[in-house]
Protein backbone atom coordinates (compact mmCIF):
# COMPACT_ATOMS: atom_id res chain seq x y z
CA UNK A 1 0.00 0.00 0.00
CA UNK A 2 1.38 3.71 -1.23
CA UNK A 3 1.35 5.48 1.23
CA UNK A 4 1.51 10.00 0.73
CA UNK A 5 3.97 11.76 3.87
CA UNK A 6 3.24 15.62 4.32
CA UNK A 7 6.03 17.72 6.27
CA UNK A 8 5.23 20.85 7.77
CA UNK A 9 7.39 23.19 9.48
CA UNK A 10 9.97 24.16 10.90
CA UNK A 11 11.80 21.10 9.63
CA UNK A 12 12.88 21.88 6.06
CA UNK A 13 12.20 19.77 2.77
CA UNK A 14 11.65 19.78 -0.81
CA UNK A 15 9.43 17.99 -3.49
CA UNK A 16 11.27 15.24 -5.51
CA UNK A 17 9.49 13.67 -8.59
CA UNK A 18 6.09 14.24 -6.62
CA UNK A 19 6.71 12.82 -3.31
CA UNK A 20 8.40 14.72 -0.44
CA UNK A 21 11.89 13.75 0.46
CA UNK A 22 12.23 14.47 4.60
CA UNK A 23 15.15 15.74 6.29
CA UNK A 24 17.19 12.57 8.17
CA UNK A 25 17.83 14.42 11.16
CA UNK A 26 14.07 14.87 11.61
CA UNK A 27 12.78 11.49 10.44
CA UNK A 28 14.45 8.77 10.14
CA UNK A 29 12.34 5.64 7.67
CA UNK A 30 13.59 1.94 7.32
CA UNK A 31 11.78 -0.45 4.41
CA UNK A 32 11.86 -3.48 6.77
CA UNK A 33 12.77 -3.49 10.35
CA UNK A 34 13.62 -7.33 10.45
CA UNK A 35 11.40 -8.98 13.07
CA UNK A 36 9.70 -6.03 14.16
CA UNK A 37 5.87 -6.49 15.04
CA UNK A 38 4.73 -3.25 13.14
CA UNK A 39 7.06 -4.00 9.67
CA UNK A 40 7.81 -1.19 8.20
CA UNK A 41 6.96 2.09 10.05
CA UNK A 42 7.93 5.84 9.95
CA UNK A 43 8.95 7.39 13.51
CA UNK A 44 9.52 11.35 13.64
CA UNK A 45 13.24 12.45 16.63
CA UNK A 46 13.76 15.81 17.20
CA UNK A 47 16.35 17.31 14.47
CA UNK A 48 19.76 18.67 16.01
CA UNK A 49 18.57 21.81 17.22
CA UNK A 50 16.08 20.07 19.27
CA UNK A 51 12.84 21.09 17.18
CA UNK A 52 10.40 18.60 15.89
CA UNK A 53 8.79 19.50 12.91
CA UNK A 54 4.97 17.34 11.76
CA UNK A 55 4.56 14.44 9.43
CA UNK A 56 0.89 13.36 7.90
CA UNK A 57 1.16 9.86 6.84
CA UNK A 58 -1.85 9.17 4.20
CA UNK A 59 -3.36 6.42 2.72
CA UNK A 60 -6.44 5.95 0.86
CA UNK A 61 -8.47 4.99 4.04
CA UNK A 62 -6.57 7.18 6.69
CA UNK A 63 -4.24 10.41 7.34
CA UNK A 64 -1.95 9.50 10.72
CA UNK A 65 -0.11 12.65 11.91
CA UNK A 66 3.56 13.08 13.87
CA UNK A 67 3.75 16.18 15.44
CA UNK A 68 5.81 14.47 19.24
CA UNK A 69 8.98 13.34 19.01
CA UNK A 70 10.05 9.25 19.56
CA UNK A 71 6.05 8.58 17.98
CA UNK A 72 5.60 6.25 15.11
CA UNK A 73 3.45 4.94 12.39
CA UNK A 74 3.40 1.81 10.33
CA UNK A 75 3.41 2.56 6.47
CA UNK A 76 0.76 -0.17 5.68
CA UNK A 77 -2.22 1.95 6.38
CA UNK A 78 -3.24 -0.58 9.21
CA UNK A 79 -2.78 2.26 12.15
CA UNK A 80 -4.97 5.16 13.22
CA UNK A 81 -3.00 6.32 15.81
CA UNK A 82 0.89 6.96 16.41
CA UNK A 83 2.71 4.51 18.73
CA UNK A 84 5.09 5.62 20.94
CA UNK A 85 9.29 4.46 20.15
CA UNK A 86 11.35 4.45 22.93
CA UNK A 87 15.02 5.36 23.17
CA UNK A 88 15.73 2.07 22.67
CA UNK A 89 14.03 1.10 19.95
CA UNK A 90 14.88 3.68 17.90
CA UNK A 91 19.16 2.88 18.48
CA UNK A 92 17.76 -1.07 17.69
CA UNK A 93 15.99 -0.12 14.29
CA UNK A 94 17.84 3.00 13.55
CA UNK A 95 21.00 2.53 14.31
CA UNK A 96 22.85 1.79 11.67
CA UNK A 97 20.86 5.13 9.21
CA UNK A 98 21.81 7.43 12.63
CA UNK A 99 25.74 6.07 12.38
CA UNK A 100 26.08 7.21 8.91
CA UNK A 101 23.73 10.30 8.19
CA UNK A 102 25.96 13.02 7.55
CA UNK A 103 26.94 15.56 11.02
CA UNK A 104 25.37 19.18 10.42
CA UNK A 105 27.38 22.18 9.31
CA UNK A 106 29.05 23.98 12.41
CA UNK A 107 29.61 28.03 11.96
CA UNK A 108 31.68 29.89 14.44
CA UNK A 109 31.92 33.30 14.52
CA UNK A 110 35.27 35.13 15.54
CA UNK A 111 35.15 39.10 15.78
CA UNK A 112 38.26 41.24 15.40
CA UNK A 113 39.94 44.50 16.46
CA UNK A 114 39.01 47.58 14.18
CA UNK A 115 40.70 47.91 11.05
CA UNK A 116 43.15 44.96 11.83
CA UNK A 117 43.65 41.40 11.60
CA UNK A 118 44.00 40.74 15.60
CA UNK A 119 41.18 38.64 17.62
CA UNK A 120 39.16 39.72 20.56
CA UNK A 121 40.28 37.49 23.35
CA UNK A 122 37.20 36.00 23.38
CA UNK A 123 37.24 34.74 19.81
CA UNK A 124 40.94 33.66 20.42
CA UNK A 125 40.04 31.42 23.19
CA UNK A 126 37.57 29.64 20.14
CA UNK A 127 40.88 28.63 18.24
CA UNK A 128 40.90 25.23 19.90
CA UNK A 129 37.28 24.21 19.93
CA UNK A 130 37.56 24.77 16.31
CA UNK A 131 40.53 22.55 15.83
CA UNK A 132 38.99 19.59 17.90
CA UNK A 133 34.84 20.39 15.78
CA UNK A 134 37.31 19.42 12.93
CA UNK A 135 39.49 16.60 13.65
CA UNK A 136 36.07 15.71 14.73
CA UNK A 137 34.54 14.94 10.90
CA UNK A 138 35.91 12.39 8.27
CA UNK A 139 37.94 14.14 5.49
CA UNK A 140 35.79 17.65 6.59
CA UNK A 141 35.46 20.56 4.28
CA UNK A 142 36.34 23.85 5.63
CA UNK A 143 35.01 27.73 4.51
CA UNK A 144 36.97 30.77 5.96
CA UNK A 145 34.88 34.59 5.26
CA UNK A 146 36.67 37.02 6.30
CA UNK A 147 34.31 40.06 6.62
CA UNK A 148 34.60 43.97 7.62
CA UNK A 149 32.72 46.29 8.66
CA UNK A 150 32.13 49.69 6.29
CA UNK A 151 34.08 52.08 7.88
CA UNK A 152 37.12 52.85 5.24
CA UNK A 153 37.68 51.86 1.66
CA UNK A 154 35.29 49.16 0.17
CA UNK A 155 38.91 47.69 -1.65
CA UNK A 156 40.74 48.22 0.77
CA UNK A 157 38.56 46.25 3.02
CA UNK A 158 37.89 43.72 0.49
CA UNK A 159 41.57 43.13 1.05
CA UNK A 160 41.50 43.50 5.10
CA UNK A 161 38.53 40.33 5.01
CA UNK A 162 41.12 38.57 2.68
CA UNK A 163 43.81 39.37 5.55
CA UNK A 164 41.43 38.15 7.87
CA UNK A 165 40.19 34.89 6.44
CA UNK A 166 44.03 34.04 5.74
CA UNK A 167 44.76 34.52 9.20
CA UNK A 168 42.20 31.94 10.96
CA UNK A 169 43.42 29.72 8.26
CA UNK A 170 47.06 29.99 9.79
CA UNK A 171 45.92 29.96 13.26
CA UNK A 172 43.71 26.99 13.01
CA UNK A 173 47.35 24.95 11.24
CA UNK A 174 45.38 24.89 7.90
CA UNK A 175 48.18 24.19 5.45
CA UNK A 176 47.49 24.27 1.65
CA UNK A 177 50.19 23.76 -0.52
CA UNK A 178 50.64 23.97 -4.59
CA UNK A 179 47.74 21.58 -5.66
CA UNK A 180 47.65 19.35 -2.54
CA UNK A 181 44.85 18.89 -0.39
CA UNK A 182 44.71 20.85 2.36
CA UNK A 183 46.05 19.58 5.60
CA UNK A 184 45.41 19.84 8.99
CA UNK A 185 48.31 18.54 10.65
CA UNK A 186 47.65 14.40 9.76
CA UNK A 187 44.32 14.93 8.94
CA UNK A 188 43.50 15.61 5.22
CA UNK A 189 40.87 18.05 4.52
CA UNK A 190 37.76 17.48 1.83
CA UNK A 191 37.90 21.12 0.62
CA UNK A 192 39.22 24.46 2.15
CA UNK A 193 37.84 27.84 1.08
CA UNK A 194 39.72 31.24 2.05
CA UNK A 195 37.57 34.45 0.87
CA UNK A 196 36.56 37.33 2.00
CA UNK A 197 33.00 39.04 1.64
CA UNK A 198 34.59 42.49 2.79
CA UNK A 199 31.88 45.01 3.52
CA UNK A 200 29.36 43.64 1.18
CA UNK A 201 27.86 40.62 3.62
CA UNK A 202 27.57 42.35 6.96
CA UNK A 203 25.60 40.56 9.87
CA UNK A 204 24.21 44.48 10.83
CA UNK A 205 22.90 46.83 8.28
CA UNK A 206 24.71 49.99 8.95
CA UNK A 207 25.33 53.08 6.79
CA UNK A 208 28.96 53.68 5.36
CA UNK A 209 32.04 54.52 7.19
CA UNK A 210 30.38 53.09 10.22
CA UNK A 211 32.36 51.22 12.86
CA UNK A 212 31.07 47.99 14.01
CA UNK A 213 31.57 45.23 15.94
CA UNK A 214 29.35 42.53 15.14
CA UNK A 215 30.65 42.98 11.35
CA UNK A 216 34.35 42.47 12.00
CA UNK A 217 34.68 39.14 12.06
CA UNK A 218 35.43 35.63 10.45
CA UNK A 219 32.92 32.90 9.71
CA UNK A 220 34.49 29.39 9.66
CA UNK A 221 32.09 26.43 8.70
CA UNK A 222 32.53 23.10 8.87
CA UNK A 223 30.86 20.72 7.21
Amino acid sequence: MSALLTLRAPAPWRRVAGAVRLPVASLLAALVVSGCSTGSYLVLVKDDDGRTGVVDVRTVERSVRLDRANTGVPLDGSATEPFEVGEDRIRTDFGPAIAARAAAPQTFLLYLESGSTKLTPESEQLIPRIVEAIRARTLPGVSIIGHTDTAGDARANQRLGQERAQLIAEHLGLVARGGAPARLGDLRLGDLTVTSHGESNPLVRTPDNTPEARNRRVEVTIR
